[in-house]
């Protein structure tokens, strides 16, 4: 009795609160490889599918069946197969097929096998039947989804026709090709009786060979939705102008061409726009949630420290972190002032001997908030220092001769980013120490934090110029410099070094990796050049800061000045995982030679230095360092205008997808920003555009107009 009343109370609570009981809902996903789930470590190819369930709300799940190098018949045989048991009453299928339909050039497999049984020829007839891929648009196509959709149906499930996204196909008029949108129309194969007719036409009107337009059909003819992601991505890629723009965007994975699947910036895009697509039909349009992004001028526009340093205090004490901040820092120097006074305590090698103790201003900028973006105008004519005296009153004898009272890693950088600082994006901008060279540490950045990018930034410093101090950080590096002389680039955490240019000075060490995240610290495509005199055969790649624990390898790196011999350094009693080099050339693009280099640590601990090229590749590979996170879809700049043109005093110039906005320049300078490709000039003057990407970051100038007014 006790029982059935506790029951009979739950039932009751359960309707008054209006709870639902039942289990979430399903949404699944059955297609091809621009649909299916990847590996993030291994690849930067995503399918949209990967991404389609982070739109759905109110307990709804995304269940991802799609596969590679499957067409409807497969879609059929096997992927529905693997998913059918799952699905229940309520839930709704998303069906995408065509890509590898069109294998056969819009002929069925299971026919070519019986016309080449046939003819005997039992070579072709073998390729065929291991393919397995191959269906004409107006028949086997559509027979291969009915069957799906009848038996989605017979589940009390909702089947809906997703159309195959276009491939990214340009012609010379800057549009998507009829063979881009899977309409093989312009050049087919068709079986006729004994004979294969190849390279057939057919006139743009006759759909007869257009996969996308049967599965509309099929939608009519099954009464079900038909959401068009052909036309809507035919759509999206146009908007990016050309194929290269949109190819660089949606489709490069750094590796070999590939016009058919997404990175992830792509694979996101289409998902959004299925999600998108579908609400707007009112299929789960109250399941599906659409972020919005309203596009507005930088957060902070700044010429002057004071106004810098409130602007970078507005973005720490913001209450929204989620949505980047970014600040656009004009031509200049800007000495950020010291802070609150801090007690400093220096000691000797014993460390208990005092040799200098008392209370100075922090010099350190900190940043504490997550996505912030810190863009400079021009790299090398905005420069970010502190405001603190080198004079004598400011030195004490350090335990390696004259130092400042600001040295160490945590008393000397100009920024600090804490743990906190998640997410933060420079570009185009100096950071400076000031403290002069050969008083001991002084860092530009200390970075405690994860997911930063470094683009064309130069660290300035001279000893532990750039120092990460999370061993579980990720840092990217692209393009820029790094100047120091005395373990320049330390730290922990993995971190990958793409094109960067190391200003070495002479008789010192590179790098000085710690404790890796995963896999260390990769210089990919670097170059290390001189600062100063007589650096050529005097420094070291680096020193191991722990034991067993260091990764530091260096491939396909440009050495216009040689390390030593020996290549590599000892560091007190520590020993590498791995120092090791590929690909090494000297400023004449002479390969150097690496069998002199150290394979001895600590007097016992052995260390191959010579990559082998597959290690090479392995380490090359960055997904397997940052996995699902890519930092070179935030560095991806936005293309520079074009077709810029001025007409009584009104700018225009070709509109680019992708662009966030545009920076208004007059004789060289930025002084104003506009959503639209277009502006009305103010002043007479040389006026150009910059394109500014999502995080921030400006293209390079467009071509110059004269404005007369």
């Amino acid at each position: 009795m006790k029982q059935q009343l506790t029951r009979v109370a739950v039932c009751i609570i359960a309707i008054l609160l209006g709870c639902n009981i039942q289990a979430a809902k399903k949404v699944f996903t059955l297609g091809d490889s621009t649909m299916a789930p990847y590996d993030v470590n291994t690849t930067k190819m995503r399918g949209w599918g990967m991404y389609f369930g982070n739109f759905l709300t109110h307990g709804w799940v995304s269940l991802n069946y799609a596969k590679g190098g499957r067409d409807s018949r497969a879609g059929y045989n096997e992927l529905w197969q693997n998913a059918k048991d799952s699905v229940g009453s309520g839930d709704y299928v998303l069906i995408q097929f065509g890509h590898n339909d069109e294998k056969f050039n819009g002929m069925d497999n299971q026919e070519l096998q019986t016309f080449y049984a046939a003819q005997g020829n039992d070579a072709q007839l073998a390729t065929v039947r291991k393919d397995k891929r191959g269906t004409i648009p107006h028949s086997t196509y559509k027979e291969w989804l009915r069957k799906i959709i009848r038996e989605v149906k017979a589940k009390g499930a909702t089947p809906v026709l997703i159309s195959p996204v276009c491939r990214c196909y340009f012609g010379a008029d800057h549009k998507i090709t009829r063979a881009g949108q899977h309409d093989l129309g312009d050049k087919f194969d068709a079986l006729h009786q004994d004979t294969i007719m190849t390279q057939q036409h057919i006139d743009s009107d006759n759909h007869d060979m257009d996969y996308p337009y049967h599965m509309r059909q099929l939608a009519k003819e099954e009464h079900i939705s038909f959401v068009d992601m052909t036309t809507a991505t035919k759509n999206l890629y146009e908007q990016y102008g050309s194929f290269d723009a949109c190819y660089a965007a949606l489709f490069d994975k750094g590796t070999t061409t590939d016009k058919t699947h997404y990175n992830k910036k792509g694979a996101m895009a289409a998902a959004q726009l299925c999600a998108q697509l579908l609400k707007e039909q009112g299929i789960l349009a109250k399941h599906i949630t659409i972020p919005t992004e309203t596009k507005h001028a930088y957060d902070a526009v700044v010429s002057t420290t004071a106004e810098l340093c409130h602007a970078i205090a507005v973005a720490n004490s913001r209450k929204d972190q989620q949505t980047r901040y970014r600040i656009l820092v004009k031509k200049g120097t800007y000495k950020m002032p010291t802070g609150a006074m801090k007690h400093y305590k220096h000691t000797g090698k014993d460390r208990t001997t005092v040799l200098w103790e008392g209370d100075l201003p922090d010099p350190i900028t900190y940043i504490t908030a997550a996505n912030l973006s810190l863009i400079g105008e021009d790299r090398d004519a905005t420069i970010i220092t502190q405001d603190i005296s080198n004079d004598s009153s400011m030195l004490f004898k350090g335990p390696f001769g004259t130092a400042h009272k600001y040295e160490t890693i945590r008393y000397s950088p100009v920024f600090q980013l804490t743990e906190a600082a998640v997410g933060t994006y420079f570009q185009d901008i100096t950071i400076k120490s000031g403290i002069d060279d050969r008083l001991g540490r002084n860092l530009a950045v200390y970075d405690c934090a994860t997911n930063t990018i470094y683009k064309n930034t130069l660290l300035y410093g001279y000893q532990d110029t750039w120092t990460s101090s999370n061993e579980q950080g990720l840092y990217y590096f692209e393009g820029g410099q790094v100047r120091g002389r005395t373990d320049y680039l330390c730290g922990k955490g993995d971190a990958y070094f793409n094109q960067l240019e190391l200003l070495q000075i002479a008789g010192g060490y590179t790098a000085v990796p710690s404790k890796p995240r995963n896999v260390g610290w990769v210089f990919k495509n670097c170059t290390i050049s001189a600062s100063g005199n007589d650096v050529d055969g005097t420094y070291t790649l680096g020193r191991p800061w722990g034991k067993a624990t260091p990764v530091a390898v260096f491939i396909d790196t440009r050495m216009n000045v040689k390390p030593t011999t020996l290549g590599w350094n000892e560091m007190h009693d520590g020993w590498p995982a791995r120092f090791a080099e590929w690909n090494s050339r000297d400023c004449n693009g002479v390969t150097i030679e690496t069998a002199g280099r150290k394979t001895i640590f600590a007097n016992s601990h052995e260390n191959n230095p010579t990559l082998t090229e597959k290690e090479a590749d392995t380490y090359s590979n960055m997904n397997r360092m940052f996995g699902d996170w890519q930092p070179t879809d935030d560095t991806k700049q936005a293309a520079i205008p074009v077709d810029i043109r001025v007409n009584a005093g009104v700018l225009t110039w070709s509109k680019s997808y992708g662009t966030w906005l545009w920076a208004i320049c007059k004789d060289g300078n930025v002084i104003d920003f506009t959503e639209q490709p277009t502006y009305t000039a103010k002043q007479a003057g040389i006026y150009s555009v910059r394109a500014a990407n999502p995080m921030g970051g400006l293209s390079a100038p467009s071509a110059t107009v004269t404005v007369t007014l």
